[in-house]
């Protein structure tokens, strides 16, 4: 089991197991046994998407936190419900929930070289992330903002919606 910290500070139980693996399916129609499945889409759909790991991270967290509760007959007396907990999730806190639900995912296979093949798989799409952004960062800092603008205002004049949308058209004068 891994704890998530969420941007309140507040530690959450992440632990993935038969039953929170059948409560997210069952919340959000995903099965995280899938995750290195369809060339890693649900990989990347938690990579790019932090609303359904928000979704996934409440249906693992609710299914630990009232197992435990119905275990200990106590209630968390916290009140917190998946608002208020995806209200918590921003910035670094979402990579930090990543993380926990990926690596718990991972550690649920059985076999330890379906484990270890997964994990260098994720190293690999790491790694690809990694380039992406690196490339981009390269790509901003040669952009020309005055080029840039000229060709935005070139070709948005050059836009048949646009010259259909002032009145009495625009008239060439060559």
């Amino acid at each position: 089991m891994r704890n998530f910290i969420d941007d309140s500070g507040k530690e959450w139980p992440i632990a993935v197991n038969v039953y929170t693996v059948k409560m997210v399916h069952e919340a959000t129609d995903i099965w995280l046994t899938s995750i290195c499945d369809s060339g890693f889409d649900l990989l990347g759909r938690l990579y790019s998407d932090p609303v359904l790991l928000a979704d996934i991270g409440w249906a693992i967290i609710e299914s630990n936190v009232k197992y435990w509760i119905d275990k200990s007959h106590q209630t968390t007396g916290s009140g917190t419900d998946v608002r208020e907990f995806a209200e918590s999730i921003s910035g670094d806190s979402v990579g930090r929930l990543r993380t926990a639900i990926v690596e718990e995912t991972i550690d649920f296979f059985d076999d330890p070289e379906t484990r270890d093949a997964i994990r260098a798989s994720l190293r690999k799409v790491e790694e690809i992330a990694e380039e992406i952004r690196s490339e981009a960062k390269n790509k901003i800092e040669k952009l020309d903002p005055k080029r840039a603008a000229k060709t935005a205002i070139a070709s948005r004049l050059s836009s048949p919606v646009f010259a259909e949308s002032i009145p009495g058209g625009i008239h060439s004068e060559n």
